[in-house]
């Protein structure tokens, strides 16, 4: 069979990825289109239950798939926990509030940078602008952030993973409820280490390097520029006062230079 996926997508219209991230592309101006895709966004979070209500056997497909899922591979490897590494905050979300509560859907929420996610959308051609990567963003991870309210939440920056990987999967491992062990090693079950769809994970051998090419290659204002336009979410990480410390530092740096000047 020639699929898209091998697993159901979210059940319509939450399947459009696009409302996941507000963005929508109907004009040339970012604010318009940035006002078209808050409001889709916002009408498909309310009217999308509402429509489930009168077809709840999309919804219980959904989950019944997902569930089959989980199960055969927790059987297959003779394991307790399985990992679903999708980036939908509406899966997230569809799940946490359908599966049984015996199941203890648990979510771990990654987040890093916004200078640095926005650097990776431009190269990529994500996205035909700085602003536009900053408010995809912030729309997406203040969602997640709400998850909390769904089931057991976990915050996790990468940054703080990539410098301090055994410390911060302990607490990983803690928040799962199972014994801690060492990442920072080849994988311990080479048959088991498999990530289904992400090829780049599947060649792990243990090591996280931290990727902060946007130090270098985003300007200083367009630095700022997508940390005003992410949000408060930012600060509340600490991007934005570790955006002012090196500010602080790079000043300091060019008063020494000015003062040892003839």
């Amino acid at each position: 069979m020639n699929l898209s996926s091998l697993l159901p997508v979210v059940p319509w219209p939450l399947s459009r990825w696009q409302l996941e991230w507000s963005r929508i592309r109907l004009s040339p101006s970012l604010r318009v289109n940035r006002a078209l895709g808050r409001s889709a966004a916002r009408t498909a979070d309310f009217a999308a239950p509402a429509a489930w209500g009168l077809h709840g056997s999309l919804v219980k497909d959904f989950v019944r798939t997902n569930r089959s899922l989980y199960e055969l591979v927790l059987d297959m490897h003779g394991t307790s926990i399985f990992v679903d590494g999708h980036k939908s905050w509406r899966k997230a979300a569809l799940l946490g509030r359908e599966l049984p509560s015996s199941d203890d859907p648990r979510i771990i929420h990654l987040v890093r940078d916004p200078r640095g996610f926005a650097l990776s959308q431009r190269q990529r051609g994500q996205a035909s602008h700085l602003l536009e990567s900053a408010w995809m963003w912030r729309d997406l991870h203040t969602r997640m952030r709400s998850l909390k309210m769904v089931a057991p939440y976990h915050l996790l920056r990468y940054e703080d993973l990539a410098v301090r990987p055994e410390g911060e999967m302990r607490n990983v491992f803690e928040f799962l409820g199972v014994e801690p062990q060492r990442v920072v090693d080849a994988p311990r079950y080479p048959a088991k280490h498999h990530v289904v769809g992400n090829e780049i994970a599947r060649s792990f051998a243990g090591d996280i390097k931290l990727d902060t090419r946007w130090r270098t290659e985003l300007s200083a204002r367009e630095q700022q520029a997508v940390l005003a336009a992410a949000g408060p979410f930012a600060a509340q990480l600490g991007y934005a006062e570790a955006a002012r410390t090196e500010d602080g530092l790079d000043a300091r740096r060019r008063a020494r230079r000015g003062r040892a000047a003839p």
